[in-house]
């Protein structure tokens, strides 16, 4: 495959990301993250880091699974392979790495194409100390974003120390839940509230036990199997974000929410972006889902 060159730095104003499952086997100890070289990402994406949650088996996956057990996860390596170099050898950007770091602070690597990873060659391996069930997954949030080049956005913050922050706004919403129902559009209408000019700058979905309208906030185990994603057009842009990996603080420092790709409120299908609860055994009628949106008025 022919060899793509990549300007540094890459100036990154937002994310977009995968959840990714891989799947186990009883009696393995090494599973692939693809069978075939496809995650659904855009070819050209670049892909920048990896983040996990710590596993347990009580949590459902995205997927309808569930994780793997704590144990499983705690003896657990993945190995990335890539060809992003003009010799086209195969090089990793992660060598058995230890994945619970992973769920301490999100692994930035240099950023390389989709197209250039051997996905069906790269790997997650455990010690045979423990032994992998049939039908569990682990859980990995690929974050990558498009190959366009991204222009700096304009901070409103600049403080003596050399940090920069946008100057946000932001709006707090609440999904009421019921006992029967998986899928709940974030609107049921074409915008959420938010005035038409503004540029969504990202997510925060920390929820607590105290909401404005519902009787009850939901719970952590329910949380555990709840899943975000966003849409734009056809292409969920946030696609199965895990709601209960909101340490915002392990993937950039400075950030308390998820920073996505700066995009206009209008261009996101708010009937089509969704939260999904993969778990319904401890909810209730009364019962809501929080999630706030990080907004900017380029008017102000």
């Amino acid at each position: 495959m022919q060899h793509q060159e990549l300007d540094y730095p890459v100036c990154q104003n937002g994310f977009n990301c995968k959840t990714i499952n891989i799947r186990t086997q009883a009696g393995k100890n090494k599973f692939l993250l693809q069978q075939v070289n496809e995650l659904g990402l855009p070819h050209d994406a670049n892909i920048l880091a990896l983040w996990t949650r710590t596993h347990t088996s009580t949590i459902t996956a995205s997927n309808g699974l569930s994780l793997v057990s704590t144990a499983v996860y705690n003896n657990s390596y993945i190995s990335l392979k890539d060809r992003a170099n003009k010799n086209n050898k195969i090089d990793l950007l992660l060598s058995e790495y230890y994945l619970p770091k992973l769920n301490e602070q999100a692994a930035f690597l240099q950023p390389v194409p989709s197209k250039l990873i051997d996905w069906n060659q790269s790997f997650i391996q455990i010690n045979p100390r423990v032994a992998a069930l049939n039908d569990q997954v682990f859980e990995i949030v690929v974050i990558y974003t498009d190959p366009n080049q991204v222009e700096e956005f304009p901070n409103r913050f600049v403080f003596r120390d050399g940090l920069e922050l946008a100057g946000i706004r932001k709006a707090q919403f609440e999904v009421n839940l019921n006992t029967t129902q998986i899928k709940y559009p974030l609107s049921n209408s074409d915008n959420v509230g938010i005035p038409q000019d503004a540029l969504i700058l990202g997510f925060n979905l920390k929820n607590n036990n105290f909401p404005l309208f519902g009787t009850a906030g939901i719970d952590t185990s329910t949380l555990n199997s709840v899943y975000f994603s966003l849409k734009q057009g056809t292409c969920s842009f946030i696609d199965q974000f895990p709601a209960a990996l909101n340490s915002y603080e392990q993937l950039i420092s400075n950030f308390n929410y998820f920073p996505i790709r700066p995009t206009q409120v209008l261009a996101i299908d708010w009937q089509q972006s969704r939260i999904e609860l993969n778990d319904l055994a401890t909810v209730t009628n009364d019962m809501v889902f929080q999630f706030e949106l990080i907004w900017w008025s380029p008017n102000c």
